[in-house]
């Protein structure tokens, strides 16, 4: 039975490491997440105690509110991504170029 030996310049392992990170930073952001809903829930609840209509349009609120702020972040994490590799890209061509 052949082994698998464990190479960082392999595509697979680069591609296996990449994915369990993203896999792992979804599941911690999405923990995260649920704590700061129910922290924002309960100050709500204290703000706006018993007023069901007033605290249903405030739920709707709250979430438009949190989708706008969360496709913005995700803009800018693209945007800082893309700049990222942009400049890696730049710096290996000058180094091909110096060699």
């Amino acid at each position: 039975m052949a082994k698998i030996k464990f190479n960082p310049e392999n595509n697979f392992w680069n591609n296996l490491s990449e994915q369990l990170k993203t896999l792992i930073g979804a599941a911690l952001g999405l923990v995260a997440g649920l704590a700061w809903n129910d922290a924002i829930a309960s100050a709500i609840k204290m703000i706006f105690p018993n007023d069901n209509a007033s605290s249903l349009i405030l739920k709707f609120v709250y979430a438009v509110t949190i989708t706008i702020f969360i496709v913005i972040l995700v803009f800018y994490m693209n945007r800082v991504e893309y700049l990222m590799r942009r400049r890696i890209k730049a710096r290996k061509e000058r180094e091909k170029k110096k060699k």
